[in-house]
C-alpha cells in the first residue's frame, strides 16, 4: 500500500507559503499564481459561490430542455418562415415595380407563424434569459473566489460583462473560467469541452436557423440536423454542469473547507 498522500493542495516544498497541486504521484509542474495580497480568507467566497451552484446547476438542465424546445418549434415552423420571407420579398418586388407604373402596389399579408410554435419559441426565450442569469451569477461568484485564492488576475465584473460584449464573448467568458482552477489542474480539461460544445452548439443555431429560411430541405435532412443539434446541447449542458460541480469542489479543497 502507497504511502503517498491523496490528491489536493499541499504546502509548496519550494516555497511552503504557497499551495501547489499534487495528483497522488507528483507535484503540478507550476505552483498556483498569486496577486497582491497573495492569498487571504476567501471562505466568504467560497461560501456564497458554493450555495449558487446548486441554483446554476438546475438552471442548466432546465436550459438544455428549453434549448431543445425552441428547436424542435421552429423545425414545425419552418414552412411558416419561409412563406412569410417569399411574402416580404413579393411585396418589396410590387412596390418597386407600382411606383415605376405609377399605380397603387397590391401587398400580399404575410401569413402568420403558428400560434403554437410561436407561443413555445416566445415562452422558452423568455424562459432562456432566467437560465442566464442563474448561471452569470454562478460564474460571477466563482470569479470572486477565484480572485480571492489568488488563482485569477480577472476582475469578477468580467464574469458578467464578458458575456455581453458582442464578438469578446465568443473568447472572454472562457477566458474568465479557465483561470478559475489552477493551470495544471484537471478540471481545466472539463473547461475547455464546455467551451468547446458551447460555441459549436452557438454555430449549429445560426445554421439551423438560417439554411431551412433560405434552401427548400427536406424535413428528413431537418429532423436529422435536429438531432445532431440535440447532441451538442447535450454535451454542452452536461458538461457545464460538471463544471459548476468541479470547481467549487476545488475551491473547497484548496481551503479544506470539506
Amino acid at each position: 500500500m502507497s504511502d503517498l498522500p491523496p490528491p489536493g493542495y499541499y504546502p509548496d516544498p519550494q516555497d511552503a507559503s504557497r499551495r501547489r497541486w499534487w495528483d497522488g504521484t507528483q507535484w503540478g509542474p507550476l505552483a498556483p499564481p498569486t496577486i497582491s495580497p497573495p492569498i487571504f480568507d476567501a471562505t466568504d467566497s467560497i461560501e456564497r459561490a458554493r450555495r449558487a451552484a446548486p441554483a446554476a446547476a438546475a438552471a442548466i438542465m432546465v436550459g438544455i430542455v428549453l434549448y431543445l424546445l425552441i428547436n424542435v418549434a421552429s423545425l414545425f415552423a419552418v414552412d411558416d418562415s419561409r412563406a412569410q420571407i417569399e411574402a416580404m420579398r413579393d411585396n418589396i418586388a410590387e412596390s418597386a415595380q407600382a411606383q415605376e407604373e405609377g399605380r397603387t402596389a397590391q401587398l400580399v399579408e404575410p401569413e402568420l407563424e403558428a400560434p403554437l410554435a410561436s407561443s413555445v419559441r416566445s415562452m422558452a426565450s423568455i424562459g432562456l434569459i432566467g437560465v442566464g442569469f442563474l448561471f452569470m451569477r454562478w460564474h460571477y461568484r466563482i470569479a470572486q473566489s477565484a480572485r480571492a485564492l489568488g488563482l485569477s488576475q480577472w476582475p469578477p465584473a468580467f464574469a458578467i460583462v464578458g458575456w455581453l460584449i458582442p464578438l469578446a464573448n465568443l473568447v472572454l467568458p472562457y477566458l474568465v473560467m479557465r483561470e478559475s482552477v489552477p493551470e495544471e489542474h484537471p478540471t481545466r480539461a472539463t473547461i475547455r469541452r464546455w467551451w468547446s460544445a458551447w460555441i459549436a452548439m452557438q454555430i449549429a443555431a445560426a445554421l439551423l436557423a438560417v439554411v431551412p429560411l433560405l434552401v427548400d430541405l427536406q424535413f428528413s435532412v431537418l429532423a436529422a440536423t435536429s438531432v445532431v443539434y440535440a447532441v451538442i446541447v447535450f454535451a454542452a449542458g452536461f458538461a457545464a454542469r460538471s463544471m459548476i460541480l468541479e470547481i467549487g469542489a476545488v475551491h473547497r479543497e484548496f481551503m479544506r473547507l470539506d
